[in-house]
C-alpha cells in the first residue's frame, strides 16, 4: 500500500534507506528463528539457519551463541548447529484439494515490484530494494522458497524509473549506493553491507520525465528479475498507447498512476475527508486507474494457466478482480486489503464507489487479516551508545510516517500534557520521535506544509518550556534511520508510544515487542491501530484524549518489573508465533477451503460477443426480449425516476426498425409507464406487470391476460402493505392494475430488509393460503401477483406466436434480464425446442450470481453497448 510500513501482513524491518544488492537465488532454504545472544554483544539477533543434521556439534542456537565476539563468529557457529529436520510443507495444494485441479502456482499482484529501478543507458539495470514494503515482499519470498509447495510468480508495476548519469563508464557504486543488477556482492548474511567492486566511481541519479526505455532494456530487466528470491517477477510497464509508437517506451508523468488510489482512495480508507478537486482532474485520474488495472489484468493473463491462484493485494488494484473475472469466469482469486476498510458513510463519498465494490467483489475471498514476522541484525554496540547518551533518563520511542493519520501531533501534545501534570518526570524522560517521509501522493504536500509546521512548533514549544541548554525532552529525527539505528532505539527504549488516529497494520508495535525481549518495556498503543485487536496485552489509549494518554505514560513508567515482564511475555508470544509463514499459510488454507466449497460451475461466463455477432449476421428471423429496470436502465431509489435515456430510446428504436427483428420489452412496470416512455416506438412489443398485459407491435390496444381471474386478494394485500408502510419510514406502495408492489428502497437498508421479511411471512400465513397468488422478493421490494402468469409464460407465447406467424422458429433469440423474475424467461427458453446455439439468455450482474442464463453482462451500460454493436453490424 501507499503508506508502506502499515497494513502489511508480515514483515522484516521496514524503512531501510540503504542500498542492498538483490538476491538472485531461485529458492532459499532459510528458517527464521528468534535468538537471544548471551555473549559480549548482549544483543538480540535474528539469523538464518540452514536446515540439516550434523553430528557432534552444538545442540541449540542458544548454546552456539555463547561467548561469540562478532557476527561472523556467530554465523560460523550457527552453521554447525544441529537443526531439526525440516517439516513438510504446510500446504499440499494438489493433494489437499484435488477437485480444484490446482497447478501449484500462485500469481501475486502488488502495485510495485520489490525493487526500485535505475536505468543506465546501454547497460544492465540497477536494482535497489524498495523501502517500506518489506513485510509484504517477505511473504512473497516465503512462497517462492523451498519451504512451500508453491511455485510463485509476482507481477507489479516497475515504479517510477530513474535514469543514471555517470561521468565515466563502469558499473561500480559508492558504498552507500546499490550495485548494478547481476553484480552480486560477497555477503555473510542479509544484514552484511554489500562490498563494492570499485569505490572510485560515484554515479549521480536523477528522475527524468519522458524517459525512453528500449525493447532491449525491457528484455534485460525481465531476465534480471526471472530468478529473484521473490520467485519470477514480471514487471508491468504502465503507459498510454501513444507512448510507444515504435518498439521504445516513452514514459511521461510516471507519478500519475498513483494519483487516484493515493489521492482519492487512501484518504477514504483512513477516514479522512477527501480534498475537493476539479472534475476534470478526477476523471483523468480515474481513467489512469482503470487503465492501470486493465494492464495488470493483461499481464496476469499472459502467464495464467487454469488452476493457478491469483492473489491480489491492496487498494491500488481494487478493479482487478472484477476485470479478470470478466475474462476468465472460473479463475481462483484472493484479495487482501492492507488498509482499514471504511464504513459506508465514508465509502459513499467516492463517486466511483459502485465500480470499486463491483471490482473487488470479483474475488472468491476478500480478507484483511494482518500478522507479522520479524528480522534484525546485531545492534548491541549502538544500544549501549544510546543508553550512555541518555544516562539516567527514561526513553519513550515513537516512529511514524509524516502524514496526518499517524497522530504525531497528538503524541507531542499528550507528551506536553504529561510534563505539565507530572513535573517529577521533567529532566528524567526523553521522547525520541522518528518521522519518515510519506510515500502517499495525497499526503506529500500536506506533510511538507501543515504537519511538518505543526510538529516543528510543538517540538520547539516543549523544548522551550521544559528543556535547558544541556537537555531537550523531545528529540526529533525527520529522516529514515538505517536498520541498526532504528532497532537499537527500539531496544534501548523504556516505553513504546503509538498514537495513530487511523491505521491499518502498524509494524512498529510488533518490531518494538521483539526488540524488548530483555528490557520488557511497556507498549502504549492507540485503539485505532490495526494491531490493537491482536496485541490485547498492550496498554490501549485514545490518542484524542490527551490527558488520558499523559496519565497512561505515568502509569507505564511506574510499572514494576514483574508487571512489565508479565505484559511483555504475552505480547512476545503472540508476535513470535504469528509469523509471515503462519499468515500466508492460513490465508491460502482459507482460500482453498472456500474454493472447494464453492461450486465453480455457477460462475456465468461473460457474453461471447463474437459468437453473438456471428449468429446475428447469418440469421433471418430474430426475437429480442428485454427486461426494463436493471437491464435497460439502472436501478434507482425512486422507480418513477428510472426513465430511459435518449441513447436507450435511439438504440431500441434502431433495433426494432430492422424488419428481421421482433423486439419486446417485458417488464414489471405498468401499462401507463411503458406507454409514456416506449409507446411511441410503434415497431416495439410491450408486456406490462410481468406478463399480465401485452401490446403487440403496430397496435395501440392492450390485452389483459388476467381479466377472468378473481382480484379479491388485492384488498387484503393492500391492508397488509399499508400496515408495514406506516411502520417503515421511506417505504411506499405501488398499485398496478393487477400486481401490488411494496417498495423499501428509500428506507434504512437493514430495517427495510427486516420489515420485508416480516411482511412476507405475514402474507404467506394469510393471503397465500386463501388465494392463487405468489410473493416475489425483488430488489428492495415485495410484489404480489397471480401465480398463473409470469415472464416465462410470455416468453413461451412469443416464441409460439413467432413460429405461427412466420411458419418457422426464430433462428436468433436474445433474452436479457437482471432479477429473479427474469429467470422465468430463461427457464422457458431452456425448456423450449429451440436449438441451443441460437438462444442467448443473458443475465445482467456479477458472474457469481446464480442464474439459469448462459451468459452475463455486468451492467445496463453493457446491454446498450451490445445492442448498439448489433445495430452497427446489421446487414442490408
Amino acid at each position: 500500500m501507499a503508506s508502506n510500513d502499515v497494513g502489511t501482513p508480515s514483515g522484516t524491518a521496514s524503512g531501510n534507506p540503504e542500498s542492498i544488492a538483490p538476491e538472485m537465488s531461485p529458492k532459499t532454504t532459510d528458517a527464521d528463528h528468534f535468538l537471544r545472544s548471551v555473549g559480549n554483544n548482549d544483543a538480540e539477533l535474528v539469523v538464518n539457519i540452514q536446515h540439516g543434521t550434523l553430528p557432534k556439534f552444538p545442540g541449540s542456537p542458544t548454546e552456539a551463541a555463547k561467548g561469540v565476539k562478532s557476527g561472523a563468529d556467530l554465523l560460523r557457529r550457527l552453521s554447525l548447529v544441529r537443526s531439526p529436520k525440516p517439516a513438510a510443507p504446510s500446504i499440499e495444494p494438489q493433494e489437499g484439494h484435488p477437485g480444484l485441479h490446482l497447478t501449484g502456482r500462485i500469481i501475486s499482484a502488488a502495485f510495485c515490484i520489490p525493487y526500485k529501478l535505475r536505468i543506465r543507458p546501454g547497460r544492465d539495470w540497477e536494482l535497489k530494494h524498495r523501502p517500506g514494503t518489506s513485510a509484504l515482499f517477505d511473504s512473497f519470498s516465503y512462497l517462492a522458497s523451498s519451504k512451500t509447495s508453491w511455485n510463485h510468480i509476482m507481477v507489479g508495476w516497475t515504479g517510477e524509473i530513474e535514469q543514471i548519469h555517470t561521468p565515466e563508464s563502469g558499473h561500480a557504486t559508492s558504498p552507500g549506493q546499490s550495485l548494478p543488477a547481476g553484480t552480486v556482492p560477497t555477503s555473510l548474511n542479509k544484514a552484511s553491507a554489500p562490498v563494492p567492486i570499485d569505490p572510485s566511481e560515484k554515479p549521480s541519479y536523477s528522475f527524468q520525465d519522458g524517459i525512453c526505455v528500449t525493447q532491449q532494456d525491457r528484455i534485460h530487466l525481465e531476465a534480471q528479475l526471472r530468478n529473484s528470491r521473490f520467485g519470477r517477477v514480471l514487471p508491468i510497464w504502465l503507459t498510454d498507447e501513444q507512448e510507444y509508437p515504435d518498439q521504445n517506451l516513452y514514459l511521461k508523468d510516471q507519478g500519475r498512476w498513483r494519483r487516484y488510489p493515493e489521492r482519492e482512495l487512501y484518504p477514504v480508507l483512513h477516514y479522512k475527508q477527501r480534498s475537493s478537486t476539479d472534475g476534470w482532474s478526477e476523471r483523468k485520474w480515474w481513467a489512469d486507474y482503470v487503465r492501470l488495472n486493465k494492464l495488470f489484468a493483461d499481464r496476469i493473463l499472459e502467464t495464467y494457466t487454469p488452476g493457478d491462484i491469483v492473489w491480489i493485494h491492496d487498494y491500488h488494484l481494487f478493479l482487478l478482480p472484477g476485470i479478470i473475472r470478466q475474462m476468465v469466469p472460473n479463475i481462483y482469486i484472493g484479495f487482501f486489503l492492507h488498509a482499514p476498510f471504511p464504513s459506508s458513510e465514508f465509502m459513499r463519498c467516492l463517486s466511483k464507489r459502485k465500480d470499486i465494490l463491483t471490482g473487488v467483489l470479483g474475488a472468491n475471498m476478500i480478507d484483511a487479516v494482518r500478522k507479522l514476522a520479524y528480522e534484525e541484525p546485531g545492534i548491541g554496540e549502538i544500544v549501549n551508545s544510546i543508553r550512555k547518551q541518555y544516562h539516567g533518563k527514561r526513553i519513550i520511542i515513537g516512529r511514524d510516517r509524516l502524514d496526518s493519520v499517524r497522530g504525531v501531533t497528538q503524541k507531542l501534545m499528550a507528551f506536553e500534557t504529561f510534563l505539565e501534570r507530572y513535573p517529577q518526570w521533567r529532566n528524567k524522560v526523553v521522547l525520541i520521535q522518528v518521522t519518515n517521509p510519506t510515500s502517499v501522493e495525497e499526503e506529500k504536500e500536506e506533510s511538507e506544509a501543515k504537519i511538518s509546521s505543526q510538529m516543528s512548533h510543538l517540538v520547539s514549544t516543549i523544548n522551550g518550556r521544559f528543556g535547558s541548554l544541556s537537555f531537550s525532552p523531545v528529540q526529533h529525527y525527520s529522516r529514515y534511520l538505517v536498520p541498526q539505528e532504528y532497532f537499537a532505539l527500539l531496544r534501548a527504549a523504556d516505553i513504546g508510544l503509538i498514537t495513530s488516529v487511523r491505521d491499518g497494520m502498524n509494524t512498529t508495535s510488533l518490531e518494538y515487542v521483539v526488540c524488548q525481549h530483555e528490557n520488557h518495556g511497556p507498549l502504549i498503543l492507540s485503539e485505532f491501530s490495526g494491531t490493537a485487536g491482536s496485541l490485547s496485552s498492550a496498554i490501549h489509549i485514545n490518542p484524542w484524549d490527551l490527558g488520558g494518554v499523559a496519565d497512561v505514560i505515568n502509569q507505564a513508567l511506574l510499572m514494576t518489573p514483574e508487571e512489565r515482564e508479565a505484559q511483555h511475555s504475552q505480547l512476545y508470544k503472540y508476535v513470535t508465533t504469528h509469523t509471515i509463514i503462519s499468515w500466508s499459510d492460513k490465508y491460502l488454507k482459507r482460500l482453498l477451503t472456500n474454493l472447494s466449497s464453492f461450486d465453480q460451475s455457477i460462475a456465468t461466463p461473460a457474453l461471447d460477443k463474437s459468437r453473438l455477432l456471428s449468429q446475428y449476421r447469418k440469421s433471418r428471423g430474430r426475437l429480442f426480449m428485454f427486461d426494463y429496470d436493471g437491464t435497460l436502465t439502472p436501478i434507482v431509489k425512486d422507480p418513477q425516476a428510472a426513465i430511459p435515456s435518449d441513447r436507450v430510446l435511439r438504440t431500441i428504436k434502431t433495433l426494432a426498425a430492422d424488419r428481421k427483428n421482433s423486439v419486446w420489452i417485458i417488464s414489471g412496470r405498468d401499462q401507463a409507464f411503458l406507454d409514456e416512455w416506449m409507446g411511441h416506438i410503434s415497431e416495439l412489443g410491450l408486456s406490462a406487470e410481468h406478463g399480465c398485459f401485452i401490446r403487440h407491435p403496430r397496435n395501440d390496444d392492450w390485452e389483459n391476460l388476467t381479466e377472468k381471474s378473481n382480484m379479491g386478494w388485492q384488498k387484503e394485500v393492500l391492508e397488509i402493505f399499508q400496515h408495514y408502510t406506516e411502520r417503515t419510514q421511506g417505504s411506499f406502495i405501488e398499485r398496478k392494475r393487477v400486481a401490488l408492489t411494496w417498495h423499501y428502497r428509500r428506507a434504512d437498508p437493514e430495517y427495510g430488509t427486516f420489515q420485508a421479511t416480516e411482511c412476507r411471512k405475514h402474507l404467506e400465513n394469510t393471503v397465500l393460503k386463501r388465494w392463487p397468488v405468489e410473493v416475489l422478493s425483488g430488489k428492495a421490494n415485495l410484489e404480489v401477483r397471480p401465480t398463473f402468469i409470469n415472464k416465462g409464460s410470455i416468453a413461451t407465447r412469443l416464441v409460439e406466436e413467432y413460429k405461427h406467424g412466420l411458419g418457422q422458429d426464430p433462428d436468433f433469440v436474445l433474452c436479457l434480464g437482471d432479477d429473479f423474475t427474469d429467470e422465468d424467461m430463461f427457464r422457458a427458453l431452456a425448456n423450449s425446442s429451440l436449438p441451443r446455439d441460437r438462444v442467448f439468455s443473458v443475465t445482467v450482474g456479477a458472474s457469481s450470481k446464480q442464474t439459469l442464463a448462459n451468459w452475463h453482462l455486468l451492467e445496463p451500460a453493457d446491454v446498450i453497448a451490445t445492442i448498439a454493436l448489433l445495430n452497427s453490424k446489421t446487414s442490408s
